[in-house]
């Protein structure tokens, strides 16, 4: 299950590196930005959502092993963590700048008005003309080519993208290695295993005497210290049968008795142990493979490389979908770039919970958005250092640098945690299907604000007023 899993996110991971290699090459730096987030909001929020919406179908409740969530939700708070390090660093030792703007003037009168806010609220005061009056708002520019990126910032991301890779190799070496039996065992194939040795230790105990009466046992009291025990729970000694039987020689009548009732005993306290164990639905999934390993393989490649033909034509319809449409770059990498290439992820994933899999559905979700922290962003970020290695390019764009905006910052956050609270219970159901997806769409649109907003500020806070802004009317 696991390799599957990882197989599965792998290939999918080549393709999107090779497109934000493309996108990078053509300066649509913003593209990958959201690509990156759109990914990773995707594979924690919407395919787990998914899955346990479509796996709630035909089954109310799934269980899965939560040994295994467990390692993917350390998994993925590392990888977030070392990931949003470097925008942490820059948050706190980045530039900020002060825009100042002219007070409004009053309308007829040579006044102008000065807005204000303290511990009271907002307010305002009218001054003259002449005098200075200006309104200052601090914000952090946009990242920069500059002393703190080249000496400390890219440095330290070449080393987050070292240290999440080497967590990669780690996690692979542990889940499908060294703890595979721990973490790919089902809580189903526990609890049968446990009830298989509780019915073989009674059995064994019923035909293997102990060994302190073995000692005492003689041929002239065996037949009397000979128990058979009945589900009823009734005790039946051999010496009964012998005595009923005494003009018979022991060595013909009661041998054939022996054997003919140890059979039934056994054949009944096996039917009332199947009626009374708890009937378990186990994990479905689909027929066998019937393809060879070679034809399996051949396809596989062969749909990764029309993936990436597509991928490569995707980046290149760019600029003529953001002329027709209002739409940002960084919002376009949020939706289109990130879901379309993950498509085969989620129809795998929602059929795999169809057929009551739901732990390999969810493990196909936090594969994919671990490999995008630990393997996808390492990659693009060494071919954008190898590719702007000499700094001969000041334009941002073309670049990844691994710093990201508060909002994106925030986001990631809140939705990681989400993800590894819902994921560590170890049930599936559509209530918490629908909670993901509702926070999805939600973190979504708070994107499609905050870009607008980024866009449109410094426009925003030359053309509204302070007193304007909060409803006031001077």
């Amino acid at each position: 299950m696991g390799v599957g899993a990882v197989i599965n996110a792998f290939f999918s991971t080549i393709v999107e590196v090779f497109l934000y290699c493309v996108a990078l090459d053509q300066s649509k730096g913003k593209i990958v930005e959201g690509s990156i987030i759109g990914s990773i909001l995707a594979g924690v929020l919407l395919l787990p959502g998914l899955s346990m919406c479509g796996g709630a179908v035909r089954r109310k409740t799934q269980r899965y092993n939560p040994a295994s969530a467990g390692v993917s939700s350390t998994m993925l708070l590392y990888s977030i963590l070392v990931m949003l390090s470097p925008t942490i660093l820059y948050e706190i030792y980045g530039q900020y700048e002060v825009q100042c703007f002219a007070c409004k003037p009053t309308s007829g009168q040579d006044l102008v008005t000065f807005d204000y806010m303290n511990s009271h609220g907002v307010g305002s005061q009218t001054l003259m003309k002449g005098d200075d009056c200006k309104k200052c708002h601090f914000f952090q520019p946009s990242l920069a080519v500059d002393k703190l990126y080249t000496e400390y910032l890219r440095p330290y991301t070449i080393y987050c993208s070292v240290v999440l890779f080497l967590a990669y190799c780690i996690g692979l070496l542990f889940t499908l290695k060294t703890h595979a039996a721990l973490i790919w065992s089902t809580p189903v194939s526990s609890e049968k295993k446990a009830e298989t040795q509780q019915q073989q230790l009674p059995q064994e105990q019923q035909q293997q005497p102990s060994v302190s009466t073995m000692g005492n046992i003689t041929p002239n009291n065996m037949l009397s210290s000979t128990v058979a025990t009945t589900p009823e729970g009734r005790a039946y000694s051999v010496s009964g049968y012998a005595a009923s039987s005494k003009s018979v020689a022991p060595g013909d009548q009661l041998t054939k008795k022996r054997i003919g009732k140890q059979p039934q005993i056994q054949n009944s306290q096996q039917t009332q142990n199947q009626q009374a164990q708890p009937q378990v639905e186990e994990s479905g999934g689909h027929d066998a493979p019937n393809w060879s390993r070679t034809k399996s393989t051949t396809i596989l490649l062969m749909a990764t490389l029309f993936y990436a033909i597509i991928a490569e034509i995707l980046v290149d319809v760019v600029d003529a979908v953001l002329v027709v449409f209002s739409i940002s770059p960084k919002f376009l990498g949020l939706t289109i770039f990130a879901l379309v290439p993950n498509t085969t992820e989620f129809v795998n994933a929602i059929s795999f919970a169809m057929h009551g899999n739901v732990a390999l559905s969810m493990e196909i979700g936090s594969a994919y958005a671990l490999q995008v922290c630990l393997l996808q962003i390492p990659v693009v970020v060494v071919y954008s250092c190898y590719k702007n290695s000499g700094f001969t390019i000041q334009d941002i764009s073309s670049m990844f640098p691994l710093i990201f905006p508060r909002w994106d910052f925030i986001a990631c956050l809140i939705s990681v945690y989400m993800f590894t609270y819902i994921y560590a219970e170890g049930k599936s159901n559509y209530f918490k299907g629908s909670i993901l997806i509702l926070l999805y769409l939600s973190v979504l649109t708070g994107f499609y604000y905050s870009i607008e907003i980024d866009t449109n500020g410094l426009s925003m806070l030359k053309s509204i007023t302070t007193a304007q802004y909060y409803g006031f009317d001077n």
